[in-house]
């Protein structure tokens, strides 16, 4: 259902801004806004916000909530990690700033000043007992909306964003579950506008070019849909999924649990009961909730996605809501977590066994005091905590007993020497009872390969959407035999020692996004290198560098810490390669030996081939533990001719050179080579410095088609070199559109090019 938009008032030309610093309202020649037509398109309201790195939160001096508006604000200012957050009251903020700053509007409309003067310049409009948005009218006291972005009425490429609704609860429902889920990134989410009920969503959507609403990109949702299974304690519940056997058999399998847990604790659980949501893609579950996770609970709710890539992924969250059920709140985390593992059959589909012993091989034996410290137990990923916690749980049950390690769920006895001890045995005799098993190294003949690029963070156009599977098809159709998928974690500062953090949100490059990439390149007969990379916020990661050793000795614990996550991720799947880093050339000169070392530990969780992305020039050329890897990867962005206009000849010339210096280093290092990147920009010359961002430089797609030519006709003759991921395909084919100097193929000559080869060799 469309709106229709509210015309905007044009600014009198030459009126000066009036400032009105004690005003209770800015002046009407501030308040009026621009015609449809003036408005900036999204992107250019992105490009404002990176621009300015700055945000000022502005909540209702008048509202009896002003100091809980002022302390979740100041919790923003704290965790915001790319941009500087001020905090300010609707009266203290000086109008004559509202021209030229971000801004985030709070409160119920009749209270914030700049909410309600601005009333007849935006989408969502007060009524007598409520708002109307879209035509519908949400009267309810937990209705509440979001307005992420919307174009700044008095500066249109400035973005704007409101949160407001019929009460204070409904507002601090989505304000607290925010921040609950660690979305301090709000007000920007994926999505233009949400609206709420309590903090369940009942309407989602962004806006066309126009900021009418797209109608292909609007979701609406049935809070009160009936069950497809019921049971004593359990409600199925499915959404775009209709498999009523498969919801029978969950059924089935849950019932039995209830009864298990009852029968193992002596203890009734109370008539409570579990609302378990079926999600038949990852997607749905993103759109729906916010939220991509293989299993996630909320409350009674638990939601679990049964795509076939997930199926045998049981996350077994029943077992902590009943232990809440029954015994209240945890001593420990630890605990908790750990007697829902044991609990799971084959979890993580390799068992906590298994993948425990392969970590305490790894990093050797865990004390503890380490095991006990929920400091330390936070610092890992939920998937490392989880695999320790079973193994954990096991040896308080061998150790203590069932009844002890109950008690222990609602408070953990002192530890003793002898405790400590006993654990050291366990650990040992975990490995011991689950051996090594073999590499299962899967050789690919020759990586006809592709980057595959999450370039939609709205959770249908990224990873884990279904237009991302229709990119991979596409790709399997060109002749792609290799999929390179890459996860990314950010830092704001390349010589901070901060923890680096996975992707959670549901539309970033999570897990589940990940584990369906891999599926659907898995189920097209195509490998998978996964490659996770770090973003550093204007640089890149060669500018990561520690000024002192002791820093470094930080960085390298982070860094581990960080990139085991996927490895486990990787052998838990079975992905083919492992791509361990890229384009560290300070880290890996200065300190191959810890690079040698990461890849020893490493090879302890993950048993399949494992590679390093080196940047071209200094750091290939100087790579101190290529011996260490099962190929070298090379970044290749080596330029092909410094002219602006060379003939085909001179640029094989130039490749043909590139390419011998790299087949000689592959004979020092004895390791074939991959180029893990090479790409070509869609502009004119891109031979000159591939690795730079375009610009204003022209768009020539026959520029970037010639460098293609040059670079895949002269590889067959280099048999050293074992193949190439270009830079990059993106998770739907609307953005080489958008984005037309990119390095995509996507839609250009060259993708033609590409074909013609991929298909021939």
């Amino acid at each position: 259902m469309n709106f229709q938009p509210h015309r905007f008032l044009v600014l009198l030309s030459g009126l000066a801004l009036m400032v009105a610093l004690n005003s209770c309202q800015p002046s009407a020649s501030q308040a009026k806004g621009n015609p449809v037509s003036e408005l900036s398109d999204k992107d250019t309201l992105m490009a404002s916000l990176r621009e300015l790195q700055r945000m000022t939160i502005i909540y209702p001096a008048s509202s009896d909530s002003a100091n809980q508006y002022l302390a979740w604000g100041e919790k923003m200012a704290q965790n915001s990690r790319f941009l500087q957050i001020d905090v300010q009251s609707d009266l203290a903020f000086p109008d004559s700033l509202l021209h030229s700053s971000v801004l985030f509007l709070l409160g119920k409309m009749e209270d914030n000043r700049l909410i309600r003067f601005w009333e007849d310049q935006l989408p969502v409009t007060p009524n007598s007992s409520g708002f109307r948005f879209q035509d519908k009218n949400y009267l309810a006291s937990n209705h509440s909306i979001l307005l992420s972005w919307y174009p700044n009425p008095l500066a249109p490429t400035l973005p704007l964003a409101i949160l407001t609704g019929n009460s204070e609860e409904a507002i601090f429902a989505i304000m607290n579950h925010s921040s609950g889920r660690g979305r301090m990134g709000m007000p920007w989410s994926s999505w233009d506008y949400q609206v709420m009920q309590g903090d369940q969503k009942l309407l989602i959507g962004n806006y066309g070019n126009d900021w009418r609403a797209d109608p292909q990109v609007r979701w609406e949702f049935d809070l009160n849909q009936d069950a497809a299974w019921a049971g004593t304690l359990v409600n199925i519940r499915t959404h775009e999924f209709d498999d009523l056997g498969l919801c029978a058999a969950i059924g089935d399998s849950l019932e039995q649990r209830r009864q298990r847990w009852e029968a193992w604790t002596g203890k009734k659980l109370p008539s409570v009961s579990i609302d378990y949501h079926l999600y038949g893609h990852p997607e749905t579950m993103g759109i729906s909730l916010g939220e991509m996770e293989t299993g996630l609970r909320q409350g009674n709710s638990i939601h679990r996605i049964v795509h076939p890539a997930f199926v045998q992924i049981d996350p077994g969250l029943e077992w902590e809501l009943w232990m809440e059920q029954t015994y209240g709140p945890p001593s420990l985390q630890i605990i908790q977590d750990g007697i829902r593992v044991f609990l799971t059959p084959d979890f993580q589909k390799l068992g906590f066994h298994a993948l425990a012993a392969s970590l305490i091989r790894a990093e050797g034996n865990v004390p503890l005091q380490t095991m006990l410290s929920a400091d330390a137990y936070t610092r890992e990923s939920s998937l490392v905590r989880d695999c320790y916690a079973g193994a954990f749980a096991e040896f308080l049950l061998e150790y203590l007993g069932k009844d002890s390690l109950l008690a222990c769920y609602q408070h953990m006895a002192e530890s003793s020497p002898e405790m400590a001890g006993a654990w050291d045995s366990y650990q040992n005799q975990l490995m011991d009872k689950h051996p090594e098993k073999g590499t299962n190294k899967v050789t690919v003949s020759y990586h006809k390969g592709m980057t595959f690029a999450h370039e939609g963070y709205q959770v249908y156009n990224g990873y884990g959407s279904r237009l991302a599977e229709n990119e991979l098809q596409k790709l399997h159709d060109l002749g792609a035999n290799a999929i390179a998928i890459v996860p990314y974690t950010g830092t704001s500062n390349p010589k901070s020692m901060e923890p680096f953090r996975w992707s959670g949100s549901a539309g970033s490059e999570n897990d589940a996004s990940v584990i369906l990439s891999y599926y659907k390149t898995h189920a097209t007969g195509m490998n998978t290198m996964l490659k996770p990379q770090v973003w550093v916020q204007g640089g890149w990661p060669g500018d990561v560098d520690m000024p002192k050793e002791e820093d470094w000795e930080v960085w390298f614990d982070q860094y581990h810490r960080w990139i085991r996550h996927y490895a486990l991720l990787s052998e838990i799947h079975n992905m083919e390669i492992l791509c361990l880093g890229t384009e560290f050339r300070y880290a890996t000169l200065k300190h191959p030996e810890r690079w040698r070392n990461l890849v020893s530990r490493i090879r302890h969780i993950y048993h399949g081939t494992i590679t390093y992305a080196a940047n071209w020039g200094e750091e290939v050329e100087n790579l101190g533990f290529a011996d260490a890897l099962d190929f070298v990867g090379v970044n290749c962005y080596y330029p092909l001719s410094e002219k602006e206009a060379p003939t085909d000849e001179e640029l094989a010339a130039r490749m043909e050179k590139t390419l011998t210096m790299l087949d000689q280093l592959s004979k020092k290092w004895n390791r074939p080579y991959v180029m893990t990147e090479i790409g070509f920009r869609s502009i004119v010359a891109p031979w000159q410095h591939p690795h730079a961002e375009a610009g204003e430089a022209a768009v020539s797609n026959t520029d970037q088609a010639r460098c293609y030519k040059v670079v895949l006709d002269a590889l067959p003759r280099h048999p050293a070199c074992r193949g190439l991921y270009w830079w990059k395909w993106p998770s739907h084919e609307t953005y080489a559109h958008r984005n037309p100097r990119t390095f995509t193929p996507c839609g250009k000559e060259a993708e033609q090019i590409l074909r013609d080869a991929y298909q021939s060799w």
